[in-house]
């Protein structure tokens, strides 16, 4: 078998070519830079410098790929810029997904799994928790809009062509070592008692069940060994429901540090909606705007895995706790935390 990853030198991607390392299987990377390339991957796994939004690079994709015998693309690559620059992340996470897929179809790729994200429906009222596949979506920036187009997209060039399999998985607020979203930016601002604990208020009931990065390496292994048929969308995220105000005592405990008080203040309030409007405006996010970004009701980050259990038997096993523990234990031997990092 062998497998074709994009994005590989990312977050999740490169989590998931180490531990591939360790099944014997053929990889090969798909990389717009081949000197973001580990040195310890040398060797061990194919490497083509390729820009799949250049019809001449994805021609000398295609040869490579029948070259090699591909049989699985895992399309991880993307733009993550939570209000970028419309244009910019449509092509990267539309054009290019659409476009590796013909490829896929052309030559006869078998499956064809596309990591989307929660913020292709985006934040969901309380009375939907747990929110399912068929939750109406209302994704709230670009990032999610860009990604509910490529899932479109998708559906309608399997109906159009003979396509591989198709595996769409909705990935849900991933943590753990390696990433400075979440867990690290909020046990910085515990320390620091910065806005991002200070007015917690404003978000603290907001409900969440992140995924620590260990359980998507093995969901993504799953689906890569077996077989697919037709197209189906998974979301893919915790096990555990949890406040927000949960995530940060449990994040205190670890540290051992007090967790400040926060008390609702109108003039903040009004502080964090200008905030909101003008990070928007200039297409940019940080974890405060992350956390606020839904309107009216629709404030929560808490999906539904129940398909994934029943279709594949599989349920997550880090627990918050340990995942928490794991993730500071990485960031404090390598530095510190950062507050600022989004997803």
């Amino acid at each position: 078998m062998t497998i074709l990853i994009t994005g590989a030198t990312g977050f999740v991607g490169s989590h998931l070519v180490e531990y591939l390392l360790t099944k014997n299987l053929n990889i090969v990377v798909v990389v717009r830079n081949k000197n973001k390339i580990p040195m310890k991957w040398n060797n061990l796994v194919s490497v083509i410098e390729s820009d799949l939004n250049i019809p001449e690079q994805i021609k000398i994709l295609r040869e490579y790929i029948q070259k090699k015998n591909v049989t699985t693309i895992v399309h991880l690559a993307a733009k993550l810029d939570f209000y970028g620059n419309r244009k910019a992340l449509y092509n990267i996470n539309v054009g290019a997904t659409v476009n590796l897929l013909n490829l896929g179809a052309e030559v006869g790729v078998k499956k064809y799994i596309f990591a989307s994200s929660i913020e292709s429906i985006g934040p969901v009222p309380f009375n939907l928790i747990p929110a399912d596949e068929d939750t109406i979506p209302s994704p709230v920036s670009n990032y999610g809009r860009s990604k509910l187009l490529a899932e479109t997209e998708i559906k309608h060039c399997y109906e159009k062509k003979s396509c591989p399999a198709i595996a769409i998985l909705r990935f849900g607020n991933i943590y753990g070592p390696g990433s400075k979203f979440l867990i690290p930016a909020l046990a910085k601002s515990i320390v620091r008692n910065s806005e991002l604990t200070s007015l917690r208020v404003f978000w603290a009931n907001y409900v969440y069940n992140p995924i620590f990065i260990d359980d998507v390496i093995e969901i993504l292994y799953l689906f890569i060994l077996r077989d697919l048929k037709g197209l189906s969308v998974y979301n893919v995220a915790g096990r555990e429901y949890l406040p927000l105000e949960n995530l940060y005592e449990n994040i205190a405990e670890i540290i051992a540090k007090p967790l400040p008080p926060s008390y609702i203040n109108m003039l903040k309030r009004q502080y964090l909606f200008i905030r909101k409007s003008f990070l928007r405006q200039v297409g940019l996010c940080d974890t405060i705007t992350y956390f606020i970004s839904g309107d009216g009701d629709r404030v929560h980050r808490a999906f539904s895995i129940k398909k994934l259990q029943q279709e594949y038997n599989f349920t997550p096993k880090i627990n918050i706790q340990e995942g928490i523990r794991r993730t500071l234990t990485y960031w404090q031997n390598d530095g510190g935390y950062d507050e600022n990092s989004h997803r």
